[in-house]
């Protein structure tokens, strides 16, 4: 890989780094709303809703994780 493709894929890292704390930053946000739920609430639909966009954005935040190491794993080799 010549070097403009390297940093090319480096800006793209940094990129990706920058939705992930956004993202992350939504779903700390959304942990805690449900977090300062009442029992009661986050055993209702509205609280199972809100648990399952949690999922969603964890699944999307690891998901950020392993494109980030897999580009790099491109630019080391």
């Amino acid at each position: 890989m010549n070097k403009m493709n390297r940093k090319q894929l480096s800006d793209l890292i940094s990129r990706i780094e920058t939705i992930h704390e956004e993202l992350d930053e939504i779903k700390d946000g959304e942990e805690e709303k449900f977090d300062n739920m009442p029992e009661n609430l986050q055993d209702s639909e509205k609280g199972e809703a809100l648990s399952e966009i949690i999922d969603f954005l964890d699944s999307a935040s690891e998901s950020l994780n392993e494109c980030v190491e897999s580009i790099q794993s491109a630019i080391d080799n």
